[in-house]
Protein backbone atom coordinates (compact mmCIF):
# COMPACT_ATOMS: atom_id res chain seq x y z
CA UNK A 1 0.00 0.00 0.00
CA UNK A 2 1.10 3.07 -0.95
CA UNK A 3 0.39 6.89 0.40
CA UNK A 4 1.34 10.15 -0.51
CA UNK A 5 3.20 12.18 1.44
CA UNK A 6 3.09 16.40 1.03
CA UNK A 7 5.57 18.25 3.11
CA UNK A 8 5.41 21.85 2.87
CA UNK A 9 8.76 24.08 3.49
CA UNK A 10 9.53 27.55 3.52
CA UNK A 11 12.55 28.44 1.70
CA UNK A 12 14.22 31.89 2.56
CA UNK A 13 14.05 33.45 -1.12
CA UNK A 14 14.81 37.03 -2.17
CA UNK A 15 13.39 38.34 -5.33
CA UNK A 16 13.37 42.04 -6.37
CA UNK A 17 11.49 43.59 -8.62
CA UNK A 18 10.20 47.16 -9.13
CA UNK A 19 7.27 46.76 -6.76
CA UNK A 20 8.41 44.75 -4.01
CA UNK A 21 10.23 41.85 -2.22
CA UNK A 22 9.60 38.10 -2.07
CA UNK A 23 11.34 36.87 1.56
CA UNK A 24 9.72 33.63 1.11
CA UNK A 25 8.96 31.43 -1.59
CA UNK A 26 6.27 28.33 -0.79
CA UNK A 27 7.18 24.99 -2.04
CA UNK A 28 5.77 21.78 -2.03
CA UNK A 29 7.31 18.32 -2.47
CA UNK A 30 5.36 15.30 -3.38
CA UNK A 31 7.14 11.69 -2.89
CA UNK A 32 5.82 8.53 -2.27
CA UNK A 33 6.59 6.57 0.19
CA UNK A 34 5.51 3.00 0.91
CA UNK A 35 3.63 2.41 4.42
CA UNK A 36 6.00 0.22 6.44
CA UNK A 37 3.60 -1.83 8.86
CA UNK A 38 5.11 -1.94 12.50
CA UNK A 39 4.09 -5.25 13.23
CA UNK A 40 5.52 -8.00 11.29
CA UNK A 41 4.91 -11.81 12.04
CA UNK A 42 7.62 -14.98 11.40
CA UNK A 43 6.73 -17.23 9.59
CA UNK A 44 4.02 -15.68 7.23
CA UNK A 45 2.33 -18.83 6.57
CA UNK A 46 3.46 -22.56 7.84
CA UNK A 47 2.61 -25.83 7.27
CA UNK A 48 1.26 -27.97 10.58
CA UNK A 49 0.71 -31.47 10.68
CA UNK A 50 -2.01 -33.13 12.99
CA UNK A 51 -0.35 -33.33 16.81
CA UNK A 52 2.20 -31.02 16.28
CA UNK A 53 2.87 -28.04 17.48
CA UNK A 54 3.59 -24.32 15.76
CA UNK A 55 4.49 -20.99 16.55
CA UNK A 56 3.98 -17.59 15.49
CA UNK A 57 5.59 -15.08 16.69
CA UNK A 58 4.36 -11.19 16.45
CA UNK A 59 6.63 -8.55 17.07
CA UNK A 60 5.70 -4.89 17.84
CA UNK A 61 8.41 -2.93 17.15
CA UNK A 62 7.16 0.84 18.52
CA UNK A 63 6.05 -0.92 21.91
CA UNK A 64 6.05 -3.35 24.09
CA UNK A 65 5.19 -6.83 22.81
CA UNK A 66 2.81 -7.44 25.98
CA UNK A 67 0.45 -5.15 23.58
CA UNK A 68 0.20 -7.94 21.54
CA UNK A 69 -3.19 -9.84 21.05
CA UNK A 70 -3.85 -13.25 18.90
CA UNK A 71 -6.97 -14.29 17.06
CA UNK A 72 -8.44 -16.85 14.25
CA UNK A 73 -10.49 -14.70 11.39
CA UNK A 74 -13.38 -16.25 11.30
CA UNK A 75 -13.47 -18.81 14.53
CA UNK A 76 -12.04 -19.13 18.27
CA UNK A 77 -8.48 -19.96 19.05
CA UNK A 78 -8.15 -23.32 19.70
CA UNK A 79 -9.52 -23.97 23.41
CA UNK A 80 -6.83 -25.36 25.46
CA UNK A 81 -4.15 -26.18 22.74
CA UNK A 82 -3.33 -22.58 22.55
CA UNK A 83 -0.88 -20.11 24.84
CA UNK A 84 0.59 -16.52 23.97
CA UNK A 85 3.92 -15.61 25.26
CA UNK A 86 5.54 -12.04 24.37
CA UNK A 87 3.98 -11.34 21.25
CA UNK A 88 4.11 -15.39 20.53
CA UNK A 89 0.95 -17.84 19.43
CA UNK A 90 2.05 -21.78 20.19
CA UNK A 91 -0.98 -23.50 18.98
CA UNK A 92 0.05 -27.32 20.74
CA UNK A 93 -1.29 -30.80 19.39
CA UNK A 94 -2.95 -29.28 16.07
CA UNK A 95 -5.97 -30.38 14.04
CA UNK A 96 -7.18 -30.13 11.17
CA UNK A 97 -10.24 -27.55 12.03
CA UNK A 98 -6.83 -25.54 13.08
CA UNK A 99 -6.22 -24.55 9.81
CA UNK A 100 -6.77 -21.13 8.89
CA UNK A 101 -6.04 -17.49 9.09
CA UNK A 102 -4.49 -16.29 12.67
CA UNK A 103 -4.27 -12.33 13.06
CA UNK A 104 -1.75 -10.38 15.57
CA UNK A 105 -3.64 -7.28 16.77
CA UNK A 106 -2.13 -4.08 18.54
CA UNK A 107 -3.88 -1.19 19.71
CA UNK A 108 -1.93 1.55 19.09
CA UNK A 109 -2.53 5.87 19.72
CA UNK A 110 -6.50 4.84 18.48
CA UNK A 111 -5.36 2.89 15.68
CA UNK A 112 -6.17 -1.09 15.19
CA UNK A 113 -2.72 -2.63 14.08
CA UNK A 114 -2.77 -6.43 12.48
CA UNK A 115 -0.93 -8.55 10.27
CA UNK A 116 -1.91 -11.77 9.52
CA UNK A 117 -0.34 -15.38 9.42
CA UNK A 118 -1.63 -18.77 7.57
CA UNK A 119 -1.90 -22.03 8.92
CA UNK A 120 -2.27 -25.12 6.22
CA UNK A 121 -2.63 -28.12 8.43
CA UNK A 122 -1.76 -31.84 6.81
CA UNK A 123 -2.69 -34.98 8.31
CA UNK A 124 0.40 -36.91 9.72
CA UNK A 125 -1.68 -40.66 9.77
CA UNK A 126 -4.33 -40.85 6.77
CA UNK A 127 -6.70 -42.48 9.41
CA UNK A 128 -6.84 -39.31 11.53
CA UNK A 129 -7.73 -37.30 8.37
CA UNK A 130 -10.28 -39.90 7.46
CA UNK A 131 -12.13 -40.18 10.30
CA UNK A 132 -12.30 -36.24 10.87
CA UNK A 133 -13.79 -36.41 6.89
CA UNK A 134 -15.97 -38.69 7.54
CA UNK A 135 -17.54 -36.79 10.55
CA UNK A 136 -17.64 -33.73 8.52
CA UNK A 137 -19.86 -35.62 6.03
CA UNK A 138 -22.08 -36.71 8.69
CA UNK A 139 -23.10 -33.59 10.10
CA UNK A 140 -23.91 -32.12 6.92
CA UNK A 141 -26.23 -35.10 6.10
Amino acid sequence: MQQKVFQVLLVPVVLRDSFCIVMFKLCLFFFSTEYVNPLTVVPASEIGFTGNRTTFQCHYRDGAQEEVTWQKKGGLLPSGRHFTDNGALTITDIELQDEGTYVCKVNAGGRELTVEAFLDVHCKYFKTCYMFIRSCEQQVL
